[in-house]
């Protein structure tokens, strides 16, 4: 299961860097034209805009990091800072004041959710809202747990593909490493061989350029066969 994730995690992320990669570099955009108009008044302008421009065109997934308080209290975050540590880890960048690094050091689990185009608005607000400032912010999203059968963390039950994960550690800078224990995926994700579409799940990108978030949209072409063709 940990290997097919990183494949698939993979293959999604090659989709984006080519779309990313066009817009970033084409003159036929605004980043490169506005980058060319900077060269007109020296280089340093230049090369502070080329930098900030680099650290601007990343575009990151959209995960939701569900946890437990020692309550068994269930709560979500949004973490866009995150992705694939090794085979069958994960890791997240959490700040060391939100509740959910607390929770996830006090039981040692938690599971990393995608969130998809039907669940942008109640994503959204597990982000820009603290469950130290509002404990009830997972029911006023609208969602609902179920628990997980291997680690001590909630499943979202409106977000269909799910991460179950046990805390390895957390580094001094604030990333937190986890082991894939499980995989939970909602049937209607599922493909006719029981792997998740990734065009059924319907998961979002954040962009921080324009604070938007999007879609995968159209498959294009299938990896390791497409090429094949060639004589």
């Amino acid at each position: 299961i940990g290997l097919y994730f990183a494949v698939i995690s993979g293959l999604l992320a090659g989709i984006l860097v080519g779309i990313v990669t066009e817009y970033y570099t084409s003159d036929s955009y605004s980043p490169t034209k506005k980058l060319a108009g900077n060269s007109e008044t020296g280089a340093a302008t230049m090369i502070i805009g080329g930098l900030s421009l680099g650290m601007l065109s990343t575009v990151l997934p959209v995960l939701i990091i569900g946890t437990y308080d020692e309550n068994g209290t269930p709560n979500a975050m949004n973490a866009a800072w995150g992705g694939v540590y090794d085979t069958n880890q994960v890791m997240v960048c959490l700040s060391h004041d939100h509740k959910t690094t607390e929770n996830i050091k006090k039981t040692g689990a938690f599971t990393v959710s995608f969130a998809t185009a039907e669940t942008v608005a109640p994503c959204d607000y597990v982000g820009i809202v603290s469950a130290n400032d509002e404990p009830d912010k997972f029911a006023k999203a609208g969602f609902h747990a179920t628990k997980s059968e291997f680690v001590n963390a909630p499943i979202i039950d409106e977000l269909p593909m799910t991460l179950e994960c046990k805390l390895v550690r957390f580094n001094e800078d604030g990333i937190c490493i986890g082991d894939i224990v499980n995989v939970s995926a909602d049937e209607s994700v599922l493909d006719e061989k029981g792997k998740v579409d990734a065009k059924k799940l319907d998961p979002i990108i954040y962009d921080g350029v324009t604070h938007a978030y999007w879609g995968f949209g159209e498959k294009v072409g299938q990896a390791f066969s497409d090429g094949k063709k060639i004589k």
